[in-house]
């Protein structure tokens, strides 16, 4: 077998790279660009990326009312991590891995839901910031199951206790983070419960809820509680079904382009043999939507003015939807 060189040139090692050698091969990554994304789209949400940056870092911390700063922390950081999937999508689009791009989608629309959510309800916002201790104390018992020995030891056992009185101050100035356990508040010795933050679905349907109330109050609309709750309840599920269960079927599941990427083979093996499956600007165009969405709340929610840059982003954004046919 030849001992073939690193750099993918196909050349034995012996002829290509020779280490001192001036005359070697460069080596070099080899990734294919996907030209079907124009040039202008990908700047486009590079510079809202940078927008988005900078609406976070511009965002002035309450040092005064201590509910209202959790409450800001909890939104950078959301708006934090959606920055960072984007970021990561960007890289994935331009190398032609749409099937990863849109995996990570779920990410983005995750955060994106709780930007949202945190936003509508700030009290919920509070407890979130408010349990971290909790949860760091969990996993810490967690993984203490795992490695006795290494938890019995002097500086875990002192990080333990720290987390322990971290966990007694957030209960004592954070009330809401104990609850009694459904029947049991009505006894003498009610179960208490942590408090924890609600599910990406459970989120969704808050505010899909919102959104269809106001959609059928704007149409002038007249219908009755039970065929109001069938509406909302569709369109949140469809909604979570398109951009996050969907992803999920790629990441655990059925491959999502089984067809175009897997070539069956003998004993029914199959090879993969592609990373896209359909145009990358639709999955580009909804990283887009959403992430205008986070700029607008974040900045709206903190005072921070970028309306005319905004503004600006928008309609280069709305051009190249009808010049790419991304409109519905």
């Amino acid at each position: 077998m030849s001992d073939l060189c690193i750099c993918g040139s196909g050349k034995e090692r012996s002829q290509c790279h020779v280490e001192g050698s001036t005359s070697s091969h460069p080596l070099t990554l080899r990734y294919a660009i996907d030209e079907r994304i124009p040039e202008t789209f990908l700047l486009l949400a590079e510079h809202q990326l940078a927008l988005l940056e900078q609406v976070i870092v511009r965002v002035k911390i309450d040092r005064e009312d201590r509910d209202r700063r959790m409450a800001q922390v909890c939104l950078v950081f959301y708006a934090s991590k959606l920055y960072r999937v984007m970021k990561a999508a960007l890289v994935l689009l331009r190398f032609n891995q749409t099937i990863e791009a849109n995996v990570i989608r779920r990410q983005h629309m995750d955060f994106w839901i709780a930007l949202q959510y945190y936003r509508k309800h700030p009290d919920q916002a509070v407890l979130f910031m408010a349990s971290q201790p909790l949860v760091q104390r969990d996993s810490a018992e967690e993984i203490a199951r795992f490695d006795p020995g290494e938890a019995a030891k002097p500086n875990r056992r002192a990080q333990y206790a720290e987390l322990l009185r971290q966990c007694t101050h957030a209960y004592e100035n954070f009330p809401g983070l104990r609850r009694p356990k459904g029947k049991s508040a009505n006894s003498g010795k009610p179960i208490m419960l942590d408090w924890s933050a609600q599910s990406s679905k459970a989120m969704l349907d808050d505010l899909v809820r919102d959104w269809i109330r106001e959609e059928v109050k704007k149409n002038g609309e007249v219908i009755g509680d039970e065929e109001f709750e069938v509406k909302w309840k569709r369109a949140s599920a469809s909604i979570y079904f398109f951009s996050i269960d969907y992803a999920s079927q790629e990441m655990h599941g059925t491959a999502i382009a089984l067809n175009p990427t897997l070539e069956y083979m003998n004993s029914f093996q199959f090879q993969p043999i592609a990373t896209t499956f359909e145009h990358p600007n639709a999955v580009l165009n909804s990283y887009v939507g959403m992430t205008f969405g986070a700029i607008a709340l974040l900045a709206e929610s903190n005072g921070v003015d970028v309306s005319e840059r905004l503004g600006d982003l928008q309609k280069a954004f709305a051009a190249h939807r009808v010049m790419l046919d991304l409109d519905e």
